[in-house]
């Protein structure tokens, strides 16, 4: 995980500093600890007037009514550019003002992973595409756990594929999923 959280900051202080940015987890005691761990980073260390990153964070812990007005602040404050979430934030929210999901870890199948990405990918977006960043570890689990989604979605695309005549069925060996357009 601390592997992970440098690669966050990296992320979140240089590639994608200033842009609305989703931050994933399956695990509440994840989103606490990035929560706990990004608080007080400042895009300028050395510049003292510098703001630090406002975080916000939907989970099934926050009522609906937090959860609401997090989702909103996110969505229309230039303040708050990160929110931290978990599956609850999955379901029945438009987030369509973020252009990134950096996955911690991520969903244990395609169909929620797709979910998730699906909450950006909104009428009303401003954004032609959105970019997934998945943290993979190689040689453990997560990767074992990413292959295993993989090879899951390629064969659901075969069988759908092989009912769909019309459908040419294309060489995905590449792991490279990550850009999803409206």
């Amino acid at each position: 995980t601390t592997v992970k959280l440098e690669e966050i900051k990296r992320l979140l202080l240089d590639e994608v500093a200033g842009q609305k940015v989703i931050i994933y987890s399956s695990f509440l005691t994840v989103i606490d600890y990035l929560e706990e761990r990004l608080a007080g980073l400042k895009p300028d260390s050395q510049d003292k007037t510098s703001k630090p990153l406002k975080i916000l964070r939907i989970t099934g812990r926050e009522d609906q009514e937090e959860r609401n007005k997090n989702r909103k602040l996110f969505t229309e404050s230039d303040d708050y550019n990160i929110l931290l979430v978990t599956t609850a934030a999955v379901k029945a929210l438009n987030l369509q003002a973020a252009s990134i999901i950096i996955c911690h870890d991520y969903p244990m199948t395609w169909g929620k992973l797709r979910q998730l990405v699906g909450r950006m990918v909104r009428i009303g977006s401003d954004h032609p595409m959105v970019s997934l960043i998945c943290l993979i570890a190689r040689d453990t689990v997560d990767q074992d756990m990413f292959d295993k989604l993989y090879h899951t979605q390629n064969d659901v695309e075969y069988i759908i594929g092989a009912l769909d005549k019309d459908k040419i069925i294309q060489d995905q060996s590449s792991l490279d999923h990550t850009d999803f357009e409206k």
